[in-house]
């Protein structure tokens, strides 16, 4: 979780974290273990003690954190620092890497802007019509984009459209236009990552994971059969619940956006081949399947380095002698590198948990859970998940949880994508706090609206999303990893 400062409260919780942890973890090491599991498990436990409370406060920097299976995992005797760092090169990091590069390309070429302007004069001029398109826009742009750059991208031509259309009125009326629309550039811009594998760290976290540990193979467009309908049905549902009742406003934006559009011109060489590349990989994603049958080394990871790799090769534009490609070194280092070192702690302690035994322990210590009816055991796993989420980091959350929740599935002999798809779908449903995601920090930070709003459109959000994702997940993911 990241966020523009840390309250006096966060700074708290975060000295109290940084003695927390390792407290946890020295007392695994001076006491014995549980009857039934072994040492090294017993200290495994103690290791996600001190790797959770620290990733819960930030007593550290999030990715800081994630290295610290790197050295413990070999000095506590849990396993080689082979098995320690391997995780840390896992292919679905780089599938990641490889998307990264492509939004980071989209953004050097204004291609995302572009795309939300183009939408946003598409939907017309009806206020409840014009935070549908702002959503929208959004949810398209966070399905490659990470939601932090896609909020920011997408903020201050929000600010504009409010500032155009509350110039005269109901002050009232005006805020709440301006909640609305707040909120649900904030709310598409992580619905919009639940879409595809790429859109939001968690999703990758769980594939990587699922391949490693139980050869579970979850593919671009599997993913997007479960993802693209839960997105669908999270941002219409939003959309209705910050519109209900509709606007009185008057003004009109469509000038200012189309001018804004006229600035950028007309489409630059750059801009058509980076959407012909995107194009490509997305199609080349979605057919893997397909392609996989004819040359059988293809997988989401490659193409997406070869797709990263072309942006390097491809000019986008001449610059008198010199041709400018569509991707430089400069672009390319404002990848998240700390998301992908987050990646591989998560998966390095996984690895751990699984081999030492402790998830076999777990799953055992929670054989009651067997006499719930599947939906309901759905059910209580996203709903934990959903809680979590609003006060830690969705891929710390999913990093620390993915791996407990593997092991009840096995435990039940419930299939394992059943569980872990919802709890990670469920890290990304962060609506009600400001601290949640950078996207609700983002919008609170403009001071355009209260707390209390968030936390009560949020609340009903959240509810909702549970309810969906519970429902969805159970009625897809059998269907779809049937065949």
């Amino acid at each position: 979780m990241s966020k523009p400062e840390q309250s006096n409260g966060a700074l708290l919780a975060a000295r109290i974290g940084l003695f927390l942890g390792p407290l946890l973890l020295l007392a695994c090491i001076a006491s014995e273990p549980p009857t039934g599991l072994s040492q090294e498990a017993w200290l495994t436990a103690g290791l996600i003690g001190l790797m959770a409370t620290w990733w819960a406060t930030e007593a550290i920097p999030i990715p800081a954190t994630a290295l610290l299976p790197i050295p413990l995992i070999p000095l506590l005797g849990i396993g080689t620092s082979q098995a320690a760092t391997g995780p840390y090169a896992n292919p679905v990091i780089f599938l990641f890497l490889g998307g990264f590069l492509l939004g980071l390309c989209m953004q050097r070429w204004e291609l995302h802007r572009r795309i939300a302007l183009n939408t946003l004069i598409a939907v017309g001029n009806q206020p409840a019509r014009q935070i549908g398109g702002f959503m929208l826009a959004t949810a398209l742009i966070g399905m490659g984009v990470s939601n932090t750059a896609t909020a920011i991208m997408m903020l201050p031509i929000g600010l504009s459209v409010i500032t155009m259309l509350t110039q005269k009125g109901d002050a009232a009326e005006h805020q709440r236009f301006a909640t609305a629309l707040l909120l649900g550039i904030a709310y598409a811009a992580s619905i919009g990552g639940i879409s595809t594998l790429i859109g939001t760290p968690p999703n990758a976290l769980l594939a990587a994971y699922l391949r490693e540990h139980h050869d579970v193979h979850v593919g671009f467009g599997q993913w997007m059969m479960v993802g693209v309908p839960v997105a669908t049905c999270m941002l219409l549902f939003v959309w209705w619940w910050l519109t209900r009742g509709g606007f009185r406003l008057e003004g009109d934006s469509q000038p200012m956006l189309r001018d804004e559009l006229a600035k950028l011109g007309a489409w630059s060489t750059g801009e058509k081949r980076i959407a012909l590349v995107f194009g490509l990989a997305a199609l080349a994603w979605v057919t893997q399947p397909l392609i996989a049958k004819v040359v059988s080394t293809v997988d989401d990871t490659l193409i997406a380095m070869v797709a990263a790799l072309s942006l390097f090769l491809i000019p986008g534009k001449r610059d008198g002698d010199k041709r400018v490609f569509l991707m430089d070194w400069d672009t390319a280092n404002k990848v998240p590198w700390g998301i992908l070192i987050l990646f591989g702690g998560g998966l390095s302690l996984a690895g751990a948990i699984t081999s030492t035994g402790l998830a076999t322990w777990i799953g055992e210590g929670l054989q009651g859970v067997g006499t719930l009816h599947l939906l309901l055991i759905i059910g209580a796993v996203t709903l934990t998940i959903n809680v979590l989420t609003e006060v830690t980091s969705n891929t710390a959350t999913a990093a620390a949880f993915i791996p407990l929740v593997g092991a009840l599935a096995v435990s039940q002999g419930i299939p394992v994508e059943l569980l872990t798809i919802p709890a990670t779908i469920a890290a990304s449903c962060a609506f009600m706090m400001p601290v949640a995601t950078p996207p609700n920090a983002l919008v609170f930070g403009t001071g355009l609206m209260r707390i209390q709003s968030m936390i009560k459109a949020g609340f009903v959000i959240n509810v909702y999303s549970v309810i969906l994702v519970t429902t969805l997940c159970y009625l897809l993911i059998g269907m779809i990893w049937s065949h």
